[in-house]
């Protein structure tokens, strides 16, 4: 899962754009976390643990990109 992340980071990178950044991570960790948050929560495995963007993370990144400034560290 972690390398899953760490992919989608250094891809997101490639854009020049700040707001591509933003959507292309907020697109692709929202598929993620609808994906994998079900089949786990069936498993009794709690999907926080596997998912490195919290909620938080999401909804600082998608104010961030409504007010134009650039991209912080997701907390870990």
């Amino acid at each position: 899962m972690q390398a899953l992340q760490s992919n989608l980071d250094n891809k997101s990178k490639q854009y020049k754009d700040p707001a591509l950044t933003y959507l292309f991570l907020m697109n692709n960790i929202h598929y993620m976390v609808r994906s994998l948050s079900r089949p786990l929560v069936e498993n009794g495995k709690n999907p926080l643990k596997y998912i490195r963007y919290t909620p938080e993370d999401l909804e600082r990144m998608l104010s961030e990109f409504f007010e134009g400034k650039s991209m912080g560290e997701p907390k870990r």
